[in-house]
């Protein structure tokens, strides 16, 4: 059976429209798109970030715009692709908006500052999450506090199960 290899149907779609239309406010010299193969083999093969990348590609922002962090597996190595990214283009002291479900921009937040000392600003989007990702969400919030650099058993535990997909 073939990969599926698209973009989930709910949550990216709508982060990628939002991101988008900040682009296109022409604030914005960058878009980077963060995810790695984080599915089984049977869904996915190619990276989150390329996938994304493709998408903003379709509705008319060049390549030459969009920077690919596309081995990250979690909001840790989201932050640290990002900014490895960034420095072999040359971008020594970014600027961030980050666009994303509002509990996720609060790890973001989190993260950047405590582990990086990087404030960010983040275009908050609220949609329905199924009660259970909307209550582990509030979980995440509160273990990225504890291990802001994502160093600890759980956040090495889940990259290990998702690398081995």
């Amino acid at each position: 059976m073939e990969p599926v290899n698209k973009l989930d149907e709910a949550a990216t779609p709508k982060r990628l429209l939002a991101g988008l239309n900040c682009w296109k406010t022409g604030q914005y010299d960058l878009i980077v798109t963060t995810g790695g193969v984080y599915m089984p083999p049977n869904i996915q093969t190619i990276p989150a970030a390329r996938l994304m990348a493709d998408w903003l590609t379709a509705r008319s922002v060049p390549l030459e715009k969009i920077l690919l962090a596309d081995d990250s597996l979690d909001t840790f190595t989201d932050i640290s692709s990002t900014l490895r990214v960034c420095a072999d283009n040359g971008i020594i002291a970014p600027k961030f908006t980050i666009v994303t479900q509002w509990q996720h921009a609060i790890r973001f937040k989190i993260t950047f500052w405590l582990a990086h000392g990087i404030q960010i600003k983040t275009k908050l989007l609220r949609y329905q999450l199924p009660w259970v990702y909307w209550l582990k969400e509030f979980g995440f919030i509160a273990y990225h506090l504890i291990d802001r650099h994502g160093n600890l058993f759980l956040a090495r535990y889940n990259r290990k199960k998702r690398s081995q997909i």
